[in-house]
């Protein structure tokens, strides 16, 4: 990595410390979306305080029960329907939400609900301090993905949208850093590199891309199939620079062990007239060869 490079990056991420401190401060001066996350309670205390907000529901306003019903935020009916086809549906259907007004979600992880009813009233999201404290090691493409995943859910398009830009232009950012290789001992003589070679921010670089990875895997977990318009886009990038990615101790990992991705490449390289065999070596991950 040249300096010049280097200073790039760290223009970046001062950037984007300046727009994430803009955003903290944007959201202690507008009401939370829930209440209840700022302060730590028992599941009777929060049951609780769902009931007494049901009882109270306003004419006009709807209740979204989520977290294991220990969870609630209201919402204006008319502008829930105008923003998702599921909630048009559920609450001017033939369904008893049309009259209990009470959207009960299940199943759903909660901080994904809480990110969607938050993006619906403020047009953003973003990683909740009390989020990083109970998942230390979850990352912004990680919550884009929840996004995404739970927009396609209850058919918020605009969510969707949101999710699928934000996600992808990190992933971009990502893909695009210097990395020679996250383990150079795991590997044969003949990819090796002199160690001196390594230097801090290849390493640093090759995290950043492993933690690209982890949400790699939650997006084709979370995900129905190959067709999905956001699989297709991160498919394309990854093809664009599979061979540096083949560096990785982690991304062969994937390879072995995300059958339903791997599947994925071979199907996308060969619409492309581009045919990959890769055969698993023993300790030393895959060995990759290309046939048109």
């Amino acid at each position: 990595m040249t300096p010049d490079e280097l200073a790039n990056i760290l223009d970046q991420l001062l950037v984007e410390l300046d727009e994430g401190m803009m955003m903290r401060n944007e959201a202690r001066n507008r009401p939370q979306v829930n209440p209840s996350y700022e302060f730590p309670q028992d599941r009777v205390q929060a049951v609780q305080r769902v009931r007494n907000a049901v009882k109270n529901l306003d004419a006009k306003d709807v209740a979204i029960v989520y977290d294991n019903a220990q969870s609630v935020e209201m919402m204006d009916k008319e502008f829930l329907c105008r923003s998702s086809r599921y909630f048009e549906v559920a609450l001017n259907g033939a369904f008893k939400e049309a009259t209990t007004r009470i959207i009960r979600l299940r199943y759903d992880f909660p901080w994904a609900v809480y990110a969607m009813l938050d993006f619906l009233q403020n047009g953003c999201y973003y990683m909740y301090p009390l989020l990083c404290k109970q998942y230390p090691h979850i990352t912004m493409l990680d919550l884009h993905v929840h996004g995404y995943i739970i927009a396609d859910k209850y058919e918020v398009r605009a969510l969707a949208d949101y999710a699928a830009k934000n996600y992808l232009r990190i992933a971009a950012d990502t893909l695009v850093l210097d990395w020679k290789f996250d383990d150079p001992d795991s590997y044969d003589d003949s990819l090796s590199m002199p160690c001196v070679y390594y230097l801090p921010w290849d390493f640093c670089a090759a995290a950043e891309v492993s933690r690209f990875l982890d949400s790699v895997v939650l997006l084709w977990r979370n995900t129905a199939s190959r067709q999905d318009a956001l699989r297709t886009e991160v498919l394309e990038m990854i093809k664009a620079c599979f061979i540096k990615l083949m560096r990785l101790k982690s991304f062969q990992f994937l390879l072995a062990n995300l059958p339903d991705f791997l599947h994925d490449l071979y199907e996308s390289f060969g619409e492309d007239g581009v045919h990959i065999k890769m055969l698993a070596r023993k300790h030393k991950g895959f060995r990759v060869t290309f046939a048109a």
